[in-house]
């Protein structure tokens, strides 16, 4: 009985690390472990290459692998080795339509750059694929041995890296057979840079997998942050302990597989003593010299070795491993999908059968066309006589024949039977299998963005998250415990998007004031609001009715005023701490002044073909936004009036889209799409807005003032409220059920609370903001 142990180690840092490497082993069920091993995955790229591109290559690698190999070892017998080399020739096409495929910006600095490794073990079997540059060491009997080096290297010749094949990434298996305390590590080139090859050996030989990458993890807590590496540490124990007999090599037989004996004894011997000699020779050597200066000096050493071709595969065979190496491929063939084709495959192949006498005795008549005319047409008749009367031939037939047919036709009836009984329960298996595949591959993305969130590595668990929801859409809901297991899922992924997104939902915030309850708004609600000191004001167009809502005590007053000399206010804004202006249908502006109670109206000299959207003041300016004709207009008081507009707008930036804008020391514009401008001094300043997800639908209002350091952004149908800095950093997001029919908001930030004007009540709400 074995008991192989399998571990990974990952040391990586999103932000610093100067190239990108993951790790990856299955965990499969119980019986498939029994039957199939674990998949383990080990890859690495320089951090040039786009992240996401490198991720979606490694997960459709590692999606292609276990689906093909685990449906292969459940439902097809036969040797680990070629269901594994099947399911690599079936992940080839997978990844070659992906490579080769231009719109995913793959080119010859991704693939000379990139380094990746595929294996299985099961029990003392291991069998592995690599493209690329990752390092390979078998720790058998005190001594270390390179396990990935191909014939080129042992002989000491001198190879250039070759270009990766997109059409084939994998060209090549590596077999291998462990024995008992046998340990093997694949890891990065940069795991080099901290251990020599005798370090590795007594970590490996001393520990269990499990113990190996954790002592590693140890002995580098101290690494420089901008390196990267991975490690996959394998390790075979005997349960129970077997009692060794001495034996050079395990009972394994390649012949019995039916592959040639590729070294005779005598050839065999004489490879086993060069590489000791040369294991030896480098024992010696790593206690006295780096790794890398160990690694440059084994290319010097020769081991004889022999080659032996078979048709189209060779075959080389070493002390430890097996390679195999095929041609490689021109033409991408159509990949062969596993789950759906059982049925029409079987009842095709029986058809097929059943169809060879009718072929045959069409080709035989085709060849002797005589034979065909002395068939009279009384014998045609009759057959046909006799085939329309079954009844008299059933009469005739003995009570034996007649039981014995009865006997045919039941027994035929249960055969087709127990064909659909077994396809369905090996469909309900599969079935099975690939729902229980799907919920692992959810919940160790989930785990992943976790530790993406944790480490403020916003881009990756973007990118996971929508993957994840990709996969619960397509979960299968057939029963109530998966659609509960898929809602329960659902939730944990929304958490996990409402966290990244910085989305904050409060659920009961506090009411300030109901308008639907007074009287005089019974008719008419409130349509904005705006903040000077410690009150709130708004207005009732239809009768330019003034209102004042103090903070502290919640109480409302109706503000007495003339207002006879304006039209129907339709937008108020802040002019300065005693003051708001009014803009009124007439096109023209007034003032009220909050502690008089009177309104000041100016006259405007401004062109008859704008039409206004908003309108601002800073600095005892008032700024007026006409963006049908790409115009933003200044005006300067002068005697109770405003002088005539001046162009403020000096660089032709596109506002045509804008809907709102506000003044601190620069101009910020919102536009319907959501988007930001920035401009100083009438010219476009640099502003990089950040990503803003749910997307914005219907923005309507934007605020800051010179004292704030965010921008405040009003989204009316996603019952949002969007806060970025002014550098383009989204700091939060906040919603409400309650905020339906949002229509305004106003901020103290000094108390830190924001007051939202959504249908007809007052919100206060705690802004939390750091």
């Amino acid at each position: 009985m074995y008991n192989l142990q399998v571990a990974k180690l990952v040391i990586y840092n999103s932000q610093k690390s100067r190239s990108l490497v993951s790790c990856f082993v299955t965990q499969p069920k119980i019986g498939e472990k029994e039957r199939g091993g674990q998949i383990f995955v080990i890859s690495e790229i320089q951090k040039t290459t786009s992240e996401y591109t490198y991720q979606k290559l490694i997960d459709s690698l590692i999606k292609s692998m276990k689906g093909y190999y685990y449906n292969e070892i459940n439902y097809r017998a036969g040797p680990i080795e070629l269901v594994f080399e099947a399911a690599l020739q079936k992940t080839n096409q997978e990844l070659g339509f992906y490579l080769t495929n231009k719109e995913n910006g793959i080119n010859d600095d991704f693939l000379n750059n990139l380094n990746v490794l595929v294996g299985v073990a099961r029990n003392h079997e291991i069998h592995f694929s690599l493209a690329g540059d990752i390092k390979g060491y078998l720790i058998r009997k005190n001594k270390i041995s390179d396990i990935v080096a191909g014939p080129e290297k042992l002989q000491g010749q001198h190879q250039e890296s070759q270009k990766i094949n997109p059409l084939k990434v994998f060209s090549h298996v590596i077999s291998g057979h462990l024995e008992t305390d046998d340990g093997i590590l694949f890891c990065t080139e940069s795991l080099l840079d901290y251990f020599s090859l005798e370090k590795l050996k007594k970590i490996i030989a001393d520990n269990q997998a499990s113990k190996v990458c954790q002592n590693l993890q140890d002995l580098l807590i101290e690494i420089d942050d901008k390196s990267a590496l991975a490690a996959i540490a394998l390790k075979l124990l005997a349960t129970p302990q077997i009692e060794k007999k001495g034996l050079s090599y395990p009972p394994h037989h390649p012949e019995e597989k039916g592959f040639p004996a590729l070294l005779k004894k005598s050839e065999k011997n004489s490879v086993q003593d060069s590489i000791a000699k040369l294991l030896d020779q480098q024992t010696e050597t790593n206690q006295i010299i780096s790794p890398r200066l160990v690694s440059n000096l084994k290319k010097i050493f020769t081991s004889k070795h022999t080659r032996q071709k078979k048709s189209k595969t060779s075959q080389e065979k070493t002390m430890f491993r097996t390679i195999k190496n095929y041609s490689p491929t021109n033409n991408l063939p159509k990949i062969k999908h596993f789950p759906g084709y059982k049925i029409t495959h079987k009842f095709g192949s029986i058809l097929k059968i059943a169809a060879v006498p009718f072929e045959l005795l069409g080709k035989f008549f085709k060849k002797n066309p005589a034979r065909f005319d002395k068939l009279s047409t009384s014998s045609l008749e009759k057959i046909s006589s006799q085939a329309r009367t079954p009844k008299k031939y059933l009469r005739r037939l003995p009570l034996s024949s007649k039981a014995l047919l009865f006997v045919c036709i039941i027994l035929g009836l249960l055969f087709i039977q127990s064909i659909f009984l077994l396809n369905k329960r090996r469909d309900n298996q599969q079935d099975i299998q690939t729902y229980n595949q799907l919920l692992e591959q959810v919940e160790t993305m989930q785990n992943e963005t976790e530790a993406s969130l944790i480490y403020s590595d916003e881009e990756k668990a973007r990118l996971l998250l929508k993957n994840i929801l990709e996969l619960i859409a397509g979960l299968p809901q057939n029963t109530e415990e998966r659609a509960e297991k898929a809602s329960t899922l659902l939730a944990k992924a929304n958490a996990q998007l409402n966290q990244l997104n910085r989305l904050r939902t409060i659920k009961n915030p506090k009411q300030l004031l109901d308008f639907s309850a007074l009287t005089f708004f019974a008719e008419e609600l409130p349509s904005e609001i705006i903040k000077l000191q410690k009150n709130i004001y708004t207005y009732r167009s239809r009768d330019n009715s003034f209102y004042v809502i103090n903070l502290g005590t919640g109480e409302i007053d109706n503000l007495q005023n003339s207002s006879g000399e304006i039209g129907k206010i339709t937008k108020i804004k802040k002019f300065d701490e005693s003051s708001f202006l009014l803009y009124h249908n007439l096109e023209g502006v007034a003032k009220f002044d909050t502690k008089k109670n009177t309104i000041i109206s100016f006259g405007l000299s401004s062109r008859e073909d704008i039409i206004i959207a908003d309108v601002a003041a800073y600095n005892n300016q008032l700024y007026v936004l006409a963006p049908n004709k790409n115009l933003i207009l200044k005006y300067s008081p002068v005697a109770g009036s405003f002088s005539r507009e001046t162009e403020w707008l000096k660089d032709g930036t596109d506002i045509r889209e804008a809907i709102s804008f506000i003044i601190d020391s620069s101009l910020w514009i919102l536009k319907a799409d959501g988007s930001v401008i920035n401009l100083m001094k009438g010219v476009e300043a640099e502003f990089t807005r950040p990503t803003i997800e749910p997307l914005l639908i219907g923005p309507t209002k934007i605020w800051t003032d010179a004292d704030s350091k965010n921008l405040y952004i009003l989204d009316s149908p996603s019952k949002r409220i969007v806060i970025i800095t002014k550098e383009g950093i989204l700091k939060e997001q906040l919603t409400s059920k309650s905020f339906a029919d949002l229509k305004d908001f106003v901020v103290d930030e000094e108390a830190g609370k924001i007051y939202v004007l959504a249908g007809a009540k007052i919100y206060e709400v705690d802004l939390g903001l750091e």
